[in-house]
């Protein structure tokens, strides 16, 4: 038993040590700002963040234009709005002169006196605006925002060329904008750019492999939800504990596989106990790792697999098991409509107790989850699961006596319920109702599993989620 102590408590502390390693490692990312393409070095200097203004409504307004012309679509386009909505907005103290940009540019003044703004030619980085920015209207400000991304989000053999990028930005934001336009303006360019690495090869040695443009990593995620578990009858089985899962998520980058961007994303999970005495507890941890493939600019699909570990403490009144899932999921969002459907396979498994020993079968489950987000943030929809095992078997020692053997039979439970939220860009707030809808005389006690199946008939719960 001292054994079993020391491997859940390191378990417990390598999980902990992991979660405060990666809140660590996402506040020093954000602290890092890239500034460059001027070289006078007074652009560097007194530089200080934007969260109010024009500059920073027409950031918005770009994003909404570009999003309108489903830009996410045209072939060399496909991280321009993430560009836009992740670049940091810095004011320098004091305006400065062009030193390298070209004539006739968006970035400097007609006179060519003042320069308006500058960024680093490469994904992520910041956008630095002078107070001559100040004089610009709304409609320059959108433009000026769109050519500066355009110079961190083009293919690297075109995004420093000012004539291209002016080409683009006229595009998305004269009169008569249309995607057809744009996607003929991208077609010139890398269609140009494939013939002329073709025509340069006269040799029998293969064409390269076109580059591949890795969208913006999908944003850390900290989460922390309540759910109420009830049963039918609350005279024969006592009224559920609440449970309260803390959640982290986090990308762990791009890597091209067949020629695809595909981001892994790790997610870890913690049930935290309460006892009869009030007193918390650990309980179950689970460890996720998908990856994502990229089927289109709203939709991702890929493998899951996940690994739940039994509880830490072990005075936590949840039984657990070590419990090895995988499956597959597909999800889709726009501006509006969200779905997300999972189909997920347990391995068969085992739970040990001090006189008890219970042989779980394989349950197969199908998640999904719709809503449709209005213009206020508010956000309505609803969910269904469906969970399908062959049952257990429970061996319990009896003292002086042979083994006392019970089955459950195999059942499937189905439930649905509503969902209402409200989304912003740093902020997701949920709350949903879940209840059994067939005759199944079977909880979700009978999967044995609480961290991912919950427990009970029904339940009701809310959750809020921080995007950093």
């Amino acid at each position: 038993m001292k054994k079993i102590r020391k491997v859940l408590l390191t378990q417990g502390l390598l999980f902990l040590g992991l979660f405060h390693f990666i809140v660590l490692s996402v506040n020093a990312t954000d602290s890092i700002t890239k500034v460059g393409n001027g070289n006078d070095g007074a652009d560097l200097e007194s530089l200080t963040p934007i969260k109010s203004g024009p500059i920073w409504e027409s950031r918005e307004q770009a994003i909404k234009l570009l999003n309108k012309l489903n830009v996410i679509g045209v072939p060399g386009l496909g991280i321009l709005i993430s560009e836009i909505e992740r670049t940091e907005l810095l004011m320098a103290a004091n305006d400065v002169h062009p030193t390298g940009e070209q004539r006739g540019s968006l970035e400097i003044s007609e006179d060519k006196t003042l320069v308006y703004a500058r960024t680093f030619a490469e994904p992520n980085a910041a956008t630095r605006f002078f107070p001559a920015a100040r004089k610009l209207t709304s409609n320059q400000l959108v433009a000026l925002q769109i050519h500066e991304a355009l110079h961190r989000a083009l293919p690297a053999h075109i995004r420093t060329d000012e004539n291209v990028v002016m080409h683009y930005t006229m595009a998305m934001t004269s009169p008569g904008a249309s995607y057809d336009r744009i996607r003929q303006v991208s077609e010139i360019y890398i269609n140009e750019r494939n013939e002329k690495i073709a025509s340069e090869q006269n040799s029998a040695t293969a064409i390269p492999e076109n580059e591949i443009i890795f969208p913006a990593r999908s944003r850390t995620t900290i989460g922390y939800s309540y759910e109420s578990y009830s049963y039918e009858n609350y005279s024969l089985e006592a009224p559920a504990n609440p449970l309260h899962r803390i959640e982290l998520n986090k990308s762990l980058g791009y890597k091209s596989i067949f020629g695809a961007a595909v981001e892994s994303v790790f997610r870890a999970r913690l049930l935290i106990d309460k006892d009869f005495k009030d007193k918390s507890l650990l309980g179950p941890s689970s460890f996720d790792l998908e990856a994502r493939f990229q089927l289109d600019e709203f939709s991702v699909a890929g493998p899951v697999v996940r690994f739940t570990t039994k509880s830490i403490d072990e005075t936590s009144s949840y039984d657990s098991r070590d419990l090895m899932t995988i499956g597959g999921f597909y999800r889709s969002k726009n501006e509006n409509f969200h779905f997300d459907s999972t189909i997920e396979i347990a391995l068969p498994s085992t739970l040990q107790s001090d006189n008890a020993s219970t042989k779980y079968q394989a349950i197969i489950s199908l998640l999904s989850h719709s809503s449709y987000k209005f213009k206020n943030g508010f956000a309505l929809g609803g969910l269904a699961e469906v969970h399908s095992t062959e049952g257990s078997e429970t061996e319990t020692k009896v003292y002086n006596s042979d083994p006392y053997s019970a089955k459950t039979n195999a059942f499937r439970n189905i439930f649905v319920g509503p969902e209402l939220g409200f989304e912003s860009k740093n902020l997701q707030i949920k709350m949903y109702w879940k209840y059994l809808i067939n005759n199944s005389s079977a909880s979700m006690d009978n999967l044995g599993d609480r961290m991912d199946h919950g427990f009970g008939k029904g339940s009701l719960g809310t959750s809020l989620t921080i995007r950093l």
